[in-house]
């Protein structure tokens, strides 16, 4: 079935009807979003080839800008608040693995100030013009909101000549020669600073409590490892990274974990339980953007850990363990 994201529909909309109710057509309802996570990817395109026809492929690439009036929203803040560049983009990639999105972005060019995007299909019709530009408009805001600067974006494959689409905090004039290489980009940016990256000080950095009844005494290696889990969740950590944010080896790091008795990825596990424990029972977040915000790979994978882990559902640990 085609679907798209309820949320990500409702927020096409508002925005659009934020700038001109006329861009969005009649008889188009806003999704809740929340009761009905997927709607028709039939009308998210529908509303984004309106807006186009009426305003020109300029708008589309400017909607992504709105989401910097969301910046503390759980999800886009987990998106933002990352140590690099590389680690935003991770996570969202994991976004559309989570929401099964079968439109994906995926980077094909990596260096350290630079990356080209390319757009797919995982099955179906490749994603259309409107589409891309509104993804692309999202990578340009989200990239803005996470600490580049400086940020230039460029249509067009590798190879061909590439027409300059943003910079300046602009989106600039797109011709339709343009419109034809709307399937890949590059993102160019001076530099990244990430001074607004957010530890949390208010008791997400606790020691697993799922974890202290193993262990006699926990090592302060390990506790700083859980430290730096726990400051940012949503990332995809691997050994490799947390080692190298502690100044040693993957391998003496993995020496130290098994000496403790306990395993990198049993750490990580219990951090992403404890703290999705927290929000389930003190927020009124869905499920979906709890398990995503916690770092899970999907909703099966968060429901199966956390059930490990707890003996109950999450659905079942907030309706027990809440307040009453």
């Amino acid at each position: 079935m085609d679907e798209a994201s309820a949320l990500m529909t409702r927020f096409i909309i508002g925005e659009l009807q934020s700038r001109d109710p006329a861009l969005v057509p009649d008889g188009i309802n806003t999704p809740d979003g929340i009761r009905s996570p997927r709607v028709g990817g039939d009308i998210k395109r529908q509303i984004l080839e309106h807006a186009m026809a009426h305003s020109g492929p300029e708008i589309i690439v400017e909607i992504g800008q709105g989401i910097k009036n969301f910046a503390d929203a759980p999800i886009i803040h987990v998106l933002k608040n990352s140590r690099s560049p590389h680690v935003l983009a991770e996570k969202w990639a994991r976004l559309e693995r989570y929401g099964h999105s079968k439109n994906r972005c995926r980077i094909i060019e990596d260096a350290s100030d630079d990356f080209r995007f390319q757009r797919h299909a995982t099955k179906g019709p490749v994603p259309t013009v409107a589409e891309n530009l509104v993804i692309c408009g999202f990578m340009i805001a989200l990239l803005e909101l996470g600490g580049c600067k400086g940020l230039r974006c460029r249509l067009g494959r590798a190879g061909e000549p590439n027409l300059e689409v943003y910079s300046g905090g602009k989106v600039l004039a797109i011709t339709k020669p343009m419109l034809n290489q709307t399937d890949e980009w590059s993102i160019q940016w001076q530099k990244f600073d990430n001074s607004k990256f957010e530890s949390d000080q208010d008791g997400l950095l606790d020691f697993p409590a799922l974890l202290k009844d193993e262990l006699n005494a926990v090592p302060p290696v390990v506790r700083n490892a859980n430290q730096l889990i726990c400051e940012d969740l949503g990332r995809h950590w691997l050994v490799g990274d947390l080692a190298s944010e502690l100044g040693a080896s993957a391998r003496s790091l993995q020496r130290r974990f098994k000496r403790a008795g306990l395993s990198f990825s049993t750490l990580v596990r219990a951090a992403r339980i404890q703290q999705a424990g927290k929000l389930l029972t003190g927020s009124e977040l869905s499920a979906t953007e709890i398990g995503y915000c916690c770092g899970f790979t999907d909703s099966a994978h968060f429901s199966r850990d956390f059930s490990a882990g707890t003996g109950m559902s999450p659905s079942a640990y907030r309706q027990y363990a809440g307040p009453s």
